[in-house]
């Protein structure tokens, strides 16, 4: 009995587009995916979170680094302006550096609030490099009716 032999030809570019495709498609469905930052919020320093209930919202920020005294918020009734300024270590120059992951200068974040508040009972904690919020939402505003009166 004989046998048909049919040989192939090895291609090293299929190989490695197959690899690369099973690796992606691994990548993409593992934990690492959902761990990543959003693409739409890269870049935005600092990051927060804002939680509500129905009297108050949660406000927290990541801001390491940041001394109180470097930290400016601006609050209004609508919204509000986190500004924050992160120094270089004193002594440090630029031509100093091997590496340098470790974010400075300034940062500006600004939000608009789906219902207004009262920004003076407003209450803000900064500890371990995390500001922590508590804003009083405001009362709704009223209606009421009108009598029209005829003379």
């Amino acid at each position: 009995m004989k046998f048909l032999t049919v040989r192939q030809s090895w291609d090293p570019l299929a190989v490695l587009h197959q690899h690369m495709q099973e690796h992606l498609s691994w990548l993409l469905d593992s934990d690492i995916a959902s761990r990543a930052i959003d693409h739409r919020t890269a870049g935005y320093f600092p990051l927060i979170n804002l939680s509500e209930t129905a009297e108050v919202y949660y406000l927290v920020a990541e801001v390491p680094g940041v001394k109180p005294e470097n930290l400016d918020i601006d609050l209004s009734e609508e919204g509000m302006t986190i500004e924050c300024r992160r120094l270089r270590d004193e002594g440090v120059t630029e031509e100093s550096f091997r590496r340098q992951e470790r974010w400075h200068g300034s940062a500006r974040r600004e939000l608009t609030f789906p219902k207004r508040v009262k920004p003076d009972e407003v209450t803000a904690e900064l500890h371990a490099g995390v500001l922590t919020m508590i804003i009083p939402k405001s009362e709704p505003a009223r209606r009421r009716k009108v009598d029209v009166l005829t003379k």
